[in-house]
């Protein structure tokens, strides 16, 4: 049997021991340094115990000891403590945590651990860096049947200080350690994601019924388009379905693009149940195994579900582009649909594949099929169909010359597109992973995507151009320090010129565009792509509007997807608002009021959403793995550290780390290059490099895998 291993104390990891246990459980809220705005930030921490807190003033990197009291995505004060080599590699200083001025965690999943009289919860989450106490008045334990190496959900009742441990309550069970479904479950306990809705939501939601004629009735400006050719065009697995597009031909030449979203805002008042509780959520979470809705099923699978032939309501953008494509009218109107099919990316790939034309690639760089190919395998089920007078060809052959109309428009003024893969794993009706999709960029979801940006700029501007309150999208140029921070890291593409290094320097698009254009149809264009993605700020919610550096766009907002984002519902519900001339007096002052707190909200609801789904995915790709421990796997390194190389899995997208000792040799990280040196041989580790790696272990509740590099030898000493 092997040995249980104790608590750890506070010389590890800011833990508890038995003489701080009692006084740990006196509330203890966060310390309140003197401001100095310039200097504050959200800490990053890092598995390895460090952390980086990006503030206006710069980046400082945070050493484990530095990081005090503070835990990850806690809005921190930071002290400046000067230069050192380990900061020049992410182009900032070496700082220290001063102060907390907001926590970030409210609730985590963690292990249920007893030393004697003592309980301590012991966070899985090791970004959170600080166990706690399990007070003993706390009779949940015993209650719900907790034994000892349970995983639990807790709730912080005081946080850590620099005089107490900070102290946990026991909130639910999760189940032990080996459950195969406990990892799923530690993610959701993590970020304190809801599972349930709130009785009111749920008598609310099960209330609405599709009524149209009433609501043609009820509102002048609704139009009935239900004579218009309209389709949905989605993944094969998607699980809703709230955006359709149509396109119609001009007599004088363009055409008529119209974007129909499902009209969720007229199900959903301001301040209702359903409306309180997506509000907290702010986005749906697709975890690997399951989706956490935004909305109660009713709403999100039934009611404001584009199905095929079924009526329902929307909110429709209707845009005149002219034959090269430009934007020369919006018409917004409240409607009344009705979808033609239900269709998938892969069916309009095949005919469009099939139709061949100048980009005709799997999105991958790869040829299509051929059209030469056996006419019952050209096109798949989509070739010769017809909508209602409107051929198959006909409806994305047009859509498919809008993309590449509006592709370019967006590249003459300055976007930047990075090319980026979607790594899925597939499971089995018992949630084990059994399978690897990735899924890539292709014309069909191109094509749906550009007629969604379209629209998503059309409803910016009109917002703005009525001063209408709104939560806009708004994506900030890169800063300075990290482009600097980028430029070394492109050290694959030597043919860069003085000009084009000078332009990433400064942030030009135009330099931007010109790196991810040399790196295009090559091996290393992946890795360039996710470095100078990283190197972008993150796109957030604004109650104002400052434009999209990545798009290039002077107005952006979110309009396309009420039912799995907040945002994308109060963008309706003032667009409404808007053309029925309602937004004066106390409604835009509530609005104006409210409108902070909703970016701010749904902002942080997304990054929680978007890591947690990200984390369920790593699980059941190690899972995946762990079914295949010692396999070879061509890999390219896609990251390189001073503690080793992430290699990314050809074929599958999962990364694995090669621990810098298992290279063989005495290897180091050579701060110029960005390499990773042995320093008896010469040879060298960097980014872009193919590796043959093997399936060395997992560690699936954490989702890692650990790789070694065939034929490297054994690992040496590292200095």
């Amino acid at each position: 049997m092997a040995k249980r291993q104790g608590p750890r104390r506070a010389s590890g990891r800011g833990g508890t021991s038995r003489g701080n246990a009692r006084r740990a459980t006196r509330k203890t809220g966060p310390t309140r340094p003197r401001p100095h705005a310039a200097r504050t930030g959200v800490l990053r921490v890092t598995s390895r115990g460090g952390g980086i807190v990006q503030t206006a003033e710069g980046t400082f990197l945070i050493s484990a000891r530095g990081i005090g009291e503070a835990m990850d995505g806690d809005t921190v004060q930071v002290r400046s403590l000067g230069r050192s080599q380990a900061a020049d590699r992410v182009g900032g200083l070496e700082g220290a945590v001063a102060g907390v001025l907001e926590r970030a965690t409210t609730s985590f999943a963690a292990r249920f651990l007893r030393d004697g009289s003592l309980r301590v919860l012991v966070p899985l989450d090791e970004r959170l860096c600080h166990d706690f106490v399990n007070p003993v008045e706390d009779d949940a334990p015993e209650r719900l049947g907790v034994r000892d190496g349970d995983v639990v959900v807790a709730r912080v009742a005081s946080y850590p200080s620099r005089h107490a441990a900070g102290a946990a309550l026991v909130e639910r069970r999760v189940g032990a350690m080996s459950d195969e479904r406990v990892p799923i479950e530690m993610i959701i306990a993590s970020h304190d994601l809801a599972t349930t809705f709130p009785d009111a939501a749920i008598a609310q939601a099960a209330g609405v019924t599709v009524d149209v004629d009433a609501a043609l009735a009820e509102d002048p400006l609704r139009r009935d388009i239900r004579d218009r050719v309209l389709v949905t065009v989605d993944p094969s697995d998607a699980r809703d379905f709230d955006d359709a597009v149509s396109l119609e031909p001009l007599p004088e030449g363009g055409w008529r693009l119209g974007v129909h979203i499902a009209d969720v805002s007229h199900y959903v008042p301001w301040g209702s149940p359903v409306d309180l509780e997506a509000r907290a959520r702010g986005t749906s979470v697709y975890l690997a195994d399951r989706v956490l809705p935004m909305l109660p099923e009713r709403l999100c699978n039934d009611a404001c579900s584009l199905v095929p032939d079924q009526d329902r309501l929307a909110m429709t953008c209707d845009l005149t582009l002219d034959a090269r494509g430009r934007v020369r009218g919006c018409a917004l109107y409240p409607s009344v649909i009705r979808s033609r099919a239900r269709l998938t990316y892969e069916q309009v790939d095949a005919l469009l594949d099939a139709m061949g034309g100048s980009d005709a690639t799997d999105g991958a760089g790869r040829p299509a099929s051929s059209p030469d190919a056996p006419d019952e395998r050209r096109g798949g089920d989509l070739a010769g169909r017809v909508f209602d007078g409107m051929r198959a060809e006909d409806l994305f052959g047009g859509l498919d010359r809008v993309r590449r109309l509006r592709e370019g428009l967006r590249l003459r003024r300055g976007a930047i597109e990075f090319v980026t893969t979607e790594t899925r794993a597939v499971l089995d009706e018992d949630g084990h992973a059994v399978d690897v999709r990735v899924r890539a960029r292709t014309r069909a979801t191109s094509l749906i995507e550009e007629a969604m940006l379209a629209a998503n700029e059309a409803v910016a501007r009109y917002l703005e151009h009525h001063e209408t309150p709104a939560p806009f999208r708004v994506h900030e140029p890169p800063r300075a320090d990290a482009l600097a921070a980028l430029l070394p890291r492109l050290g694959t593409l030597e043919e860069l010129d003085a000009a084009t290094k000078a332009g990433v320097l400064l942030g030009e698009p135009a330099a931007l565009q010109r790196v991810l254009a040399q790196a295009a149809g090559r091996d290393v264009e992946p890795v360039v792509s996710a470095v100078t993605l990283r190197a972008m700020t993150r796109a957030s919610y604004l109650p104002e509007n400052r434009g999209h550096f990545g798009l290039g766009a002077q107005s952006y907002c979110h309009f396309t997807s009420p039912i799995r984002r907040y945002p994308d519902l109060m963008v309706h519900r003032m667009v409404k608002a808007q053309l029925h001339g309602r937004v004066r007096g106390a409604f835009r002052r509530e609005m104006a009021l409210a409108m902070p707190e909703v970016c701010k909200r749904s902002s942080k609801m997304e990054r929680v959403a978007a890591e947690a789904a990200g984390q369920s995915q790593d699980v059941k790709l190690a899972e995946y793995l762990g079914d295949r421990l010692g396999q070879t796997y061509a890999g390219m390194v896609v990251g390189v550290t001073s503690f080793g190389l992430f290699v990314q899995l050809e074929g599958i997208g999962a990364q694995g780390l090669v621990r810098i000792g298992d290279l063989g040799g005495w290897c180091e990280l050579d701060d110029e290059t960005g390499e990773i040196v042995d320093v008896d041989s010469g040879r060298r580790w960097r980014l872009g490099q193919h590796l043959a790696v093997r399936v060395r272990a997992v560690d699936v509740p954490r989702g890692r895998v650990s790789l070694s590099v065939v034929g490297s030898g054994a690992g040496g000493p590292v200095r």
